[in-house]
């Protein structure tokens, strides 16, 4: 999966528009990165395609925070409603399990608080198949 097919993933999902849904990807990656190490960080980063390795915040320390926090800070960060931010980071953590695996993925759910177990199941049950994620060949 490539940049352009991660946020017409997330676009679809979603049901933001272009634009948006390209910010949200670089905000929700961001945010739930910097709740994991900084090692899980780096992996991830580099699986990424370009630029969103770049919205990875390799240096920074571990934030904590809960579910909710999570979803209000991405819902005020978008202008959307909570339900948008919700239905929005399970899009971009169900291209992020498609992009990285679920090796990876697991390693980095592993480094989340047990309430964010409902936004990881759906983003998992909702991830492209490896044949919707191939980037096309024609």
């Amino acid at each position: 999966m490539d940049y352009r097919e991660f946020v017409g993933f997330v676009e679809d999902r979603s049901g933001l528009t272009h634009s948006v849904a390209k910010q949200a990807a670089c905000l929700v990656l961001r945010r739930i990165t910097s709740r994991i190490n900084r090692g899980e960080r780096r992996d991830i980063a580099a699986l990424l395609p370009h630029p969103l390795g770049q919205c990875i915040p390799l240096g920074e320390r571990i934030e904590k925070f809960d579910l909710d926090r999570f979803i209000r800070r991405v819902a005020e960060e978008l202008h959307v409603d909570r339900a948008t931010a919700g239905r929005t980071a399970a899009a971009v953590l169900a291209a992020l399990f498609a992009v990285i695996g679920d090796e990876e993925f697991a390693q980095m759910r592993v480094q989340l608080p047990q309430d964010f177990k409902p936004l990881i199941e759906a983003a998992e049950r909702a991830a492209p198949s490896s044949a919707e994620a191939a980037p096309s060949r024609v």
